[in-house]
């Protein structure tokens, strides 16, 4: 009879896929080395591998290394633990047994070498009692207990599949304990978040064009200017030439007056339309966001609404705070979109800057600077006194001017006096327009600069947050080791067994849907949420439990328990996904088949990666981190076989 009890409700199914989600590869070099690197070096890109929970592929570089002549005791201890890791004794061919018996065999007494002796020693005498079951396991338990803590830890980790029946059950107390101690260690809950992070974009800031003349308005600029000197100058040899030497003093007089209106003038025009174009740029309307849905504007736009939602000033009337801030939410948006648009960078790396700009927001809201560009460019009221003034004079001496020369010249003045309003309008409209434009581009140039200030030192403290609390690829193994170790825990009190029921047992762990990725160059993906599935082997049947795991948050929620007989087993079936994604089917008599996915489908889809790095590579790392080979090597001996797999291999079971 199957029994399914379930506990909660996903509509997309156990290890299927909604999308495909976005991994992210930190930059790191524990898994890289060269061909042609010294034996060391190699050796310890093995380690690091076995230690991130991809025994298979630690084992061939720990090869490369022995075969190089690093032949030491530290490592042959570290290769037998790779060649058990994730397997179980029944699992090796006979050729590897009997490999794996001489290596375990040569040990070096030297002070030095002591301790690896010493473990290769008590893990000879474990798989000596494997082979003879009616051997007693005291004597090498006792050699396991007797190793220094590190050692021991590695052997019950690693050795896990291993170690079953009375063997385990004397060191289950102490794995269950370490377990439940190493769950949350190192501060798991306040830093794996960190892991799924990606790494950062540079900050950018948007930098101003200078604006330009079109040549013809160089052009119609320099004719302007050149006639508005001539007429000028005319009119004064006009006055000279009749002697009005009065007439002459509120020539020079109009000109220095002029020349003080235009400077107040300029100002204060130059500040009126500065706060014009600040007051249109941060309008609470604006332009429909009119973005393709799911692209890369929408999801900044998206991103900006969230964030302004989430940082509201705290004790604010959120429908007022969303409201005045409307304008500044639309400017910002509008420039991240334009500024990241072209480097195809996707939002996720650019949150950091989204979350910095709606601060500065909130605390400017918060203490009244949000607008203080309307006090920048408030015209001062000696600007407008002095502009007044000025003109008054220039009016007042150019209608003495005026009325001077058309007394002595009528012809002739008239026709200068009107070449020289309109050359004078011309000219004045156009180096205007030129001074306008430097100034407001050295002005926004200045905070640009000073913007791309602000971020780059965000940017900094967000990088180093990251890179201080971004857990190591060993700490994520470990603290998933830990997850797997207490849903053994959980299943064995469920089931009211012991470890002496136990005749074999695996795990399957696959992504689950929707939960982010990341890894690092050559290591094997992390997930923050698995769908994980424990089968007990018992004398009796199967025991199956399925949970999901919330890596993140660590917590748990066992989807279902099966119960079901061997011959209840109908067929195991694998097939492919994709190019390089896995699908186990566990067809049973009586119930709807079990689908499992392996590993990620979208593995292809990935960037990032090494030359070396091919997909391929990928999935098989990945599949060898899932303990797939000895969860497929069960189930499949049971299917084929059923009851009298047990008996097949006598030997294997301790």
């Amino acid at each position: 009879m199957s029994e399914r009890l379930h506990s909660v409700t996903n509509i997309a199914g156990p290890g299927s896929w909604v999308g495909l989600q976005t991994e992210y590869i930190h930059n790191s070099t524990i898994y890289i080395t060269s061909p042609d690197a010294p034996p060391e070096e190699k050796f310890r890109v093995g380690l690091n591998h076995l230690r991130a929970g991809a025994p298979a592929r630690a084992r061939e570089w720990i090869e490369d290394a022995m075969a190089e002549g690093l032949d030491v005791p530290e490592v042959r201890y570290y290769w037998v633990l790779s060649m058990l890791s994730k397997r179980s004794y029944r699992d090796l061919a006979h050729a590897e047994r009997e490999r794996l018996m001489r290596r375990v065999s040569l040990v070096d007494d030297t002070e030095e070498e002591h301790r690896w002796s010493r473990a290769l020693r008590a893990i000879r005498e474990l798989l000596e009692c494997l082979d003879d079951r009616t051997r007693d396991p005291g004597g090498a338990l006792k050699r396991i207990g007797d190793l220094e803590r590190g050692r021991r830890e590695e052997i019950q980790d690693h050795l896990d599949l291993v170690l079953t029946g009375g063997i385990k059950d004397s060191l289950w107390a102490e794995t269950k304990q370490r377990a439940k101690r190493d769950q949350c260690g190192n501060d798991r809950q306040g830093r794996v978040w960190a892991y799924f992070q990606p790494e950062p974009a540079p900050p950018r800031a948007r930098m101003p064009a200078q604006e330009a003349l079109s040549q013809r308005e160089h052009i119609r600029l320099f004719l302007a200017s050149i006639v508005f000197v001539v007429t000028i100058c005319y009119l004064a040899w006009l006055l000279i030439d009749h002697g009005a030497i009065l007439a002459l003093s509120a020539h020079a007089a109009m000109l220095i007056a002029g020349g003080f209106a235009a400077r107040h003038g300029f100002e204060w025009w130059y500040r009126v339309t500065r706060l014009r174009e600040r007051n249109r740029e941060f309008a609470a309307t604006g332009r429909v966001n009119r973005a393709r849905e799911g692209g890369f504007t929408e999801q900044v736009d998206a991103a900006f609404d969230w964030y302004f939602h989430r940082y509201a000033p705290r004790d604010a009337d959120r429908r007022q705070w969303l409201s005045e801030t409307a304008g500044f939410r639309r400017s910002l948006r509008d420039e991240i979109a334009e500024i990241y648009r072209e480097q195809r960078t996707g939002v996720d790396k650019i949150r950091w800057l989204i979350r910095f700009l709606v601060r500065q927001v909130a605390r400017g809201w918060e203490h009244g600077t949000l607008w203080e560009y309307r006090k920048r460019y408030r015209v001062a009221v000696d600007t407008k006194v002095w502009c007044g003034v000025a003109l008054g004079a220039a009016a007042a001496t150019c209608a003495a001017v005026v009325w001077t020369v058309l007394r002595a010249e009528p012809v002739g003045a008239v026709i200068a006096c009107l070449l020289t309003a309109a050359s004078g309008a011309v000219s004045i409209r156009g180096v205007a327009k030129v001074l306008f434009g430097r100034r407001r581009f050295l002005e926004e140039h200045q905070e640009s600069q000073d913007k791309l200030q602000e971020r780059q030192e965000e940017y900094e403290r967000w990088r180093n947050k990251l890179d201080r609390l971004r857990p190591s690829d060993h700490e994520m193994e470990t603290w998933l080791r830990c997850d797997r170790t207490l849903l053994l825990a959980y299943a064995l009190e469920h089931f009211r067994l012991r470890w002496s029921d136990i005749l074999a047992h695996t795990f399957i762990q696959s992504p689950a849907a929707g939960c982010k990725r990341a890894r690092v160059p050559y290591g094997p993906s992390r997930y923050s949420r698995y769908d994980i599935r424990l089968f007990l082997i018992t004398r009796d049947g199967v025991r199956e439990v399925g949970a999901d795991l919330d890596f993140e948050n660590v917590t748990r929620d066992e989807r279902e328990r099966n119960n079901f007989r061997f011959d209840a087993v109908s067929s195991v079936h694998v097939g492919k996904v994709g190019s390089y994604g896995y699908k186990l089917t566990l067809t049973l008599m009586n119930g709807d088949p079990q689908k499992i996915e392996v590993t990620d489908p979208g593995v292809a889809d990935s960037t990032g990666e090494g030359p070396a790095e091919s997909p391929a590579a990928r999935s098989a790392l990945n599949l060898d981190a899932a303990g797939f080979s000895h969860a497929l090597h069960i189930l499949e001996g049971i299917a084929a076989e059923g009851k009298e797999w047990i008996n097949r291999d006598p030997h294997a079971i301790g």
